[in-house]
């Protein structure tokens, strides 16, 4: 009796470890075939199914933490993005557009959200100077071009993005010069009246 009291007290404290989530409760073997050691082998089964769902649910945890981490990082990216006073975005090595802002005119007249080619987004054919830009860029080297969009002048400037040491796409950044382009096509048109003015002279 002395015996099944000592036994059934282990497997009380065993049930009561993993009960206040002590999963990693040691459950030694009992040497006597009968009820009580099945019982203990089931609680030993119960202890390893208990620590493997408690693993997984941390590393859900930790994944659903990340995962949160890195759309609050590409959230600000974004936001920081929008308030430049330039238009950024990105390409991948098959020449996809991602990280644009699309609420913003821009270059980009044809983009139809993240994944496009960059010669559709810009709804250029494929000898425009601008695409010829993207394909530099993707190729190692700086491309720089200037486009024309809706009255508006763009300068582009496309930078190959590496990785250890590698190429893994491109970034462009297209700076509006259009004030510039009006004051410089009036310098120059001045330049001619004043020239002409000078000839009548």
């Amino acid at each position: 009796m002395n015996d099944l009291s000592r036994r059934i007290g282990g497997l009380l404290e065993i049930a009561t470890e993993l009960a206040a989530g002590n999963f990693s409760v040691e459950i030694a073997r009992d040497d006597v075939d009968d009820e009580l050691a099945a019982i203990r082998a089931a609680l030993d089964t119960l202890a390893g199914d208990l620590r493997s769902g408690a693993r997984e649910r941390l590393v859900m945890r930790e994944r659903a933490g990340l995962l949160k981490k890195v759309r609050a990082s590409e959230n600000s990216l974004r936001a920081l993005i929008s308030q430049l006073p330039v238009h950024v975005w990105t390409l991948d090595l098959d020449a996809r557009v991602s990280l644009p802002d699309p609420e913003r005119p821009g270059p980009l007249a044809g983009y139809a959200g993240d994944g496009q080619l960059i010669q559709a987004a810009l709804a250029l054919k494929p000898d425009h100077p601008a695409v010829g830009a993207h394909r530099d860029a993707l190729n190692g080297a700086v491309g720089k071009c200037e486009l024309e969009r809706d009255g508006c002048h763009w300068q582009l400037r496309v930078t190959p993005m590496r990785e250890g040491g590698g190429i893994v796409g491109a970034v462009c950044v297209a700076v509006d010069v259009t004030e510039e382009r009006a004051a410089q096509a009036h310098r120059q048109h001045a330049q001619k009246l004043e020239s002409l003015g000078l000839l009548a002279g």
